[in-house]
C-alpha cells in the first residue's frame, strides 16, 4: 500500500479535498482538488513527491528521512488557482512496490508582478 500525505501550510483561503491517498496494484491513480476560497487573489503552487522512511537513531528515536523519487507522478507539477476556483492534481503510481510511503509537498510560490501569472 502506498500512502501519500500532503504537506501544505494552510491559509484560511485554501483547502485540499483529501489528506490521505492509498494507491496499490488495483488502484494505481487518484486525485486531489486544491481549492482557492479567496475572493480576490490567484496563487501559484509547485508540487513534488518525496519518499518517506524512518531511521532509528542511536538513542532509539526515529528520524524521518525524505528523498526525491520518481515512484509517484503528479500532474501538473506547477499550477495557478484563480480566486473562487479549484484545480485537480492527478497522482499516478509509477512503481510496483506496494509498501512504500510518500509525502506530497505543495509549496506556495512567491507572488509575481501583476499580470505575470
Amino acid at each position: 500500500m502506498i500512502i501519500l500525505v500532503p504537506s501544505l501550510v494552510f491559509s484560511a483561503d485554501f483547502n485540499l479535498s483529501k489528506l490521505r491517498i492509498n494507491l496499490n496494484q488495483k488502484q494505481k491513480s487518484d486525485f486531489l482538488i486544491l481549492k482557492n476560497d479567496s475572493a480576490f487573489e490567484k496563487e501559484a503552487y509547485e508540487i513534488s513527491v518525496l519518499k518517506w522512511t524512518q531511521e532509528e537513531l542511536p538513542n532509539g528515536q526515529l528520524n524521518d528521512v525524505l528523498k526525491e523519487t520518481n515512484d509517484i507522478i503528479v500532474s501538473p507539477k506547477t499550477l495557478v488557482v484563480s480566486s473562487k476556483s479549484e484545480k485537480i492534481i492527478r497522482i499516478i503510481m509509477n512503481s510496483a512496490n506496494n509498501y512504500d510511503n510518500y509525502r506530497l509537498v505543495i509549496n506556495q510560490l512567491p507572488k509575481q508582478n501583476p499580470g505575470s501569472m
